[in-house]
């Protein structure tokens, strides 16, 4: 679970992690593919008022802090074949550890979306590039 926390209209939310973790012997990348309510339909997120926030407006970076508008990859709704730029989640060799990574999310509501929750789903695969 993503929680932006309770957002205004033109707010950008405060940067929220997401732990990845490979437990596989194989090195990985991760691809994402977002939707609102059903996939393909061009929302990061359904709002209880009957609008949406769409996926341009859900943003992620491999680095923390990263700038929003300039550094932060929009979301899509349709997975990436090769994973995450720059994000590589290493094989582990010993069966008690994991390997993790992190991704950095962020989202702003645009003007014209109601007030009240917004539910969206993220979904997140592993890509062997070996």
């Amino acid at each position: 679970v993503i929680d932006y926390g309770t957002l205004n209209v033109t707010d950008i939310s405060g940067e929220q992690s997401v732990q990845i973790k490979n437990t596989g012997n194989a090195n990985i990348n991760v691809s994402v593919d977002g939707y609102g309510q059903l996939d393909g339909d061009g929302a990061a997120m359904n709002c209880s008022g009957g609008t949406s926030i769409a996926l341009s407006y859900e943003r992620y970076a491999v680095f923390s802090n990263a700038n929003f508008s300039i550094n932060m990859t929009q979301l899509t709704d349709t997975a990436l074949p090769n994973g995450i730029t720059n994000l590589t989640i290493v094989e582990t060799d010993d069966d008690n550890q994991n390997s993790t990574n992190l991704t950095y999310w962020r989202i702003q509501v645009p003007l014209g979306v109601d007030a009240g929750p917004c539910n969206g789903t993220i979904i997140f695969s592993a890509v062997s590039f070996e």
